[in-house]
């Protein structure tokens, strides 16, 4: 055994072990000046590095359905076996991304088979079926994964380890006929209760066992009753399809953008907020309010490297003020509505600093061990009210390396999830690579929350970015 599962692990392998949720992607479009003869085999031998430096990706996960799962060390894996390729009918342009958009939905709906015994993670090669023009090698690689074993960041640091790997060729890999032979040294990072102690004031312990558990008595003081969608649903577990959109903004128009946000005192992840509340609240007319969670990483805390792959993350959750709501609703001018939403912008940015700036204390996460059983606790949501609307996830920008014999770069990165049965109706994720495209992708379990509102949701968020990079006025 190389150790039990830890509290916040706990929550994924049980998700899993039930199929509320399943599989996390990053996918980055990687490129080479020239074409390639052998690519399989380059791959094969870059992997087998990443994987001698990553110990999360060297285990499987035993009696995930029981309270006392284990991290196992794998002694063996067949490298060949963990990565697998796709051509990609291609046109154009669009019929090549329809098609890398069916493989991620096809991965994020799909359970990580045998994990006792095999790597609950993969490299997902896509490529286009036709020769590139102007000589290059690209292809997109998805590294999908168990939640339990990585979170977004990690994503990106398994990419940029591969692309060391890539422009650093060499066969020191121990690899005999595609097996790689994993070694007794190599530990897993500890969980993160062991990493950061976190500390609740009897207060938030009461107002959040209250939250979940507590009735709607009518002497108490409630918040506003957000849209959540619709209660989490056996049938949709049953059915289950991972759905997902994506939409990409041009090179030239982010940094703009971002000047923009700066210029605003808000950031990328506070003006997303912000865009996701107006195209809510146009979409979802009869809703009072909603309830956004932001994910949040947690390394600056631990002291965890950002080229680890680990689970360390927690989420801020708030509810929109119904009055900021209404009034996206009913503002017609484009001058003022674009004042409303960087102010929520920055509103969003000074809750999420405070909420960060506060930690360990008053955490979701320090509220983990007082679940005397994750299964139960997890299957008791059904029937219930979600907890938020939507989630909003950003995995940051990826910077290329710089330096004599770079000449494997990364053009592109995305991030995206599968649909959460128990957690909330969409998840809103944000990649990027410095100098490139910024990437979104919306996804959500078919069945859980209506199409046309995910894409009305994706639609606004889009005008709005493209908007503000084109020197337009946000609110119109």
């Amino acid at each position: 055994m190389t150790r039990p599962v830890g509290n916040l692990e706990k929550f994924s392998t049980v998700r899993h072990a039930h199929g509320f949720y399943r599989c996390v992607g990053n996918t980055a479009r990687y490129s080479f000046p020239s074409s390639l003869k052998d690519l399989s085999a380059l791959l094969e031998i870059a992997l087998a590095k990443v994987i001698l430096q990553h110990a999360s990706l060297c285990v499987g996960i035993t009696r995930e359905d029981t309270e006392t799962s284990q991290f196992v060390r794998l002694e063996s894996i067949n490298v060949y076996q963990c990565i697998e390729y796709h051509k990609l009918k291609s046109s154009t342009p669009n019929e090549y991304e329809q098609g890398l958009i069916k493989v991620l939905e096809r991965q994020h709906s799909a359970l990580w088979p045998d994990i006792d015994r095999l790597p609950p993670w993969k490299l997902i090669i896509m490529q286009s079926d036709t020769t590139s023009s102007t000589g290059r090698m690209t292809f997109d690689a998805m590294f999908a994964f168990h939640h339990a074993i990585a979170d977004g960041l990690s994503g990106v640091a398994f990419h940029r380890t591969l692309v060391s790997a890539l422009n650093t060729p060499s066969s020191t890999a121990s690899l005999k006929s595609h097996i790689l032979t994993i070694p007794k040294a190599m530990n897993l990072s500890p969980p993160l209760e062991k990493c950061v102690s976190f500390t609740n004031s009897w207060l938030y312990i009461i107002q959040q066992i209250w939250k979940e558990f507590g009735p709607r008595l009518p002497f108490t003081t409630l918040p506003p009753d957000a849209w959540t969608s619709t209660p989490p649903s056996l049938d949709s577990v049953k059915n289950y399809t991972s759905r997902l959109e994506a939409f990409f903004i041009a090179p030239e128009l982010v940094p703009k953008i971002l000047v923009e946000c700066r210029k605003h005192n808000t950031t990328l992840t506070g003006l997303m907020q912000a865009l996701a509340a107006l195209s809510l609240a146009q979409s979802v007319p009869e809703a009072e309010t909603f309830t956004q969670t932001c994910p949040f990483s947690l390394r600056h805390l631990s002291g965890t490297s950002p080229d680890a792959i680990v689970v360390q993350v927690s989420a801020y959750e708030s509810t929109f003020p119904v009055p900021v709501i209404s009034s996206l609703r009913s503002t017609p001018n484009p001058t003022k509505l674009s004042t409303i939403l960087w102010s929520l912008a920055q509103s969003f940015k000074t809750e999420l600093t405070r909420e960060i700036a506060s930690l360990p204390k008053n955490n979701i996460i320090g509220m983990i061990p007082y679940i005397s059983n994750m299964h139960n606790f997890m299957l008791g949501k059904f029937g219930k009210k979600r907890g938020a609307t939507y989630e909003l996830s950003n995995a940051g920008a990826f910077v290329n390396e710089a330096g004599e014999g770079v000449e494997w770069k990364i053009e592109r990165m995305m991030f995206s999830q599968s649909g959460s049965a128990t957690g909330s109706a969409m998840a809103v994720s944000v990649a990027s690579v410095k100098g490139g495209e910024l990437s979104v992708c919306v996804t959500w379990l078919q069945g859980d929350i209506e199409e046309g509102i995910v894409k009305k949701v994706r639609e606004g968020l889009e005008r709005g970015l493209v908007r503000l990079g084109e020197g337009k006025e946000l609110g119109g």
